[in-house]
């Protein structure tokens, strides 16, 4: 007598189970695990496999060109900015910030600008945040950044 009730709850759960549960109206969350920062297409700084690469240069007085930051998969592969909607904002942190300052590039809301404000050395640490929380951030160490007269 409970046995069809039973049996279809049983059915549809199973059924039910294999859906990803998507709307139609969202879009996958993009998985960043690292990034490249490249200036005019040349790469200066990268992080992969919880480990950075490279350091940036700058002349006190100075700004940098435009520093592009590209965030990339697992694999490496670089992930679309289609995947990254407006919920993905970056933010940084300036180790010493008397050395060097760091601004977002007004044209580009993946491209940073870096200042060199005296000679000496420091570090920035930048962090991927997706609906406000860290999704993706630098090791503590940062990324070098070196102030030269």
């Amino acid at each position: 007598m409970y046995v069809r009730p039973i049996l279809a709850a049983l059915i549809a759960a199973f059924t039910l189970s294999g859906c990803d549960w998507v709307d139609d109206n969202e879009t996958e969350h993009a998985e960043a695990e690292g990034y490249v920062l490249s200036s005019d297409g040349a790469e200066i700084a990268r992080l992969a496999d919880a480990r950075v690469t490279g350091r940036i240069d700058v002349k006190a007085g100075a700004e940098t060109r435009p520093l592009l930051l590209t965030l990339t998969d697992h694999d490496g592969k670089s992930i679309p900015e289609s995947r990254l909607g407006p919920e993905f904002t970056l933010r940084w942190e300036i180790r010493n910030p008397s050395v060097a300052e760091v601004r977002p590039d007004a044209a580009n809301r993946w491209a940073l600008l870096v200042k060199g404000l005296k000679a000496d050395s420091t570090s920035v640490r930048i962090f991927l945040l997706h609906n406000g929380h860290d999704d993706l951030k630098t090791p503590p160490a940062g990324i070098p950044i070196f102030v030269t007269p």
